[in-house]
């Protein structure tokens, strides 16, 4: 009898902690950048975020293949950034906006970036604010490489967590 006691108050503890402590989070999305560059290039991480200026000046849309609040740079990494009159990352579903590019290949390989006064158009698709999540496509282009070569970018596809 005391052992049937003693799985009763061992099951009610486990019911009551499982109704106390908090549940184990589930790991959201991490996003996912590809860019079709002579050899492709995968980031299994994107996040974007919209810093909103004020005063009248645009806002500056970014998006971060890497960990923004890291000391270190990963490699390879990607960064694209654009000024927006949009101030949310909702209102941006079925937009366009010119963007620079910048792009960290894999280590020992020049950095790219569009060339200063040319811009990548980058086009969002849809929002799923089920996981805060926008997808996009960012247009053709010619890059230039930091050893002074030029650098064709057939496109490429995005799905960016929305930053907080």
């Amino acid at each position: 009898m005391s052992e049937k006691g003693g799985d009763l108050i061992r099951e009610s503890k486990q019911a009551t902690d499982s109704l106390v402590n908090d549940p184990e989070p589930q790991p959201g999305p991490t996003g996912h950048f590809s860019v079709q560059l002579a050899s492709p290039l995968e980031f299994d991480q994107a996040t974007i975020r919209l810093f909103v200026i004020g005063d009248g000046r645009p806002q500056s849309l970014q998006i971060a293949t890497y960990d923004t609040e890291s000391d270190q740079l990963s490699s390879p990494s990607l960064f694209l950034v654009g000024s927006t009159s949009i101030e949310t990352i909702p209102l941006h579903e079925n937009q366009t906006i010119a963007c620079d590019l910048f792009i960290a290949p894999p280590l020992n390989r020049p950095l790219l970036r569009t060339p200063i006064g040319s811009t990548v158009d980058v086009t969002f698709d849809s929002i799923d604010f089920s996981v805060g999540t926008i997808t996009g496509i960012i247009s053709s282009c010619t890059l230039l490489s930091s050893d002074g070569t030029s650098v064709n970018c057939n496109g490429g596809q995005f799905r960016a967590v929305i930053a907080h």
